[in-house]
């Protein structure tokens, strides 16, 4: 019984261990599994500022094609205008050309 009783200071430190290593095991777990959270959440967070951002850019980016559109039609409109304004007055010249051909022959 001696043998038995020297044994139970060695058996309570086995004991202890094990459950406190049971315990720390636990405690680590759920300490990674809430680490493991606040970094989904913050990837979250960061994919979400970045998708506003990129909607704001889109929304900028429209805003700007919108503008440029208006500017390329009215740019097209006044090429056309100049165009034909161009072609009648080419059709003056040569009209006057050949009228003043046309004079100086005669003289």
């Amino acid at each position: 019984m001696t043998e038995l009783i020297q044994y139970i200071p060695l058996a309570t430190a086995i004991v202890s261990a094990i459950a406190g290593w049971l315990m720390g095991r636990r405690k680590r777990e759920a300490d990674a599994a809430s680490s493991e959270i606040a970094n989904v959440s913050a990837v979250v967070n960061i994919w979400k500022q970045t998708a506003e951002d990129l909607r704001d850019q889109y929304i900028t980016i429209k805003g700007d094609l919108s503008r440029l559109q208006e500017d390329y039609e009215r740019l097209e409109d006044e090429h056309r205008k100049i165009m034909k304004e161009n072609s009648t007055l080419r059709t003056r010249v040569r009209k006057l050309e050949s009228e003043n051909q046309r004079l100086q022959s005669k003289s």
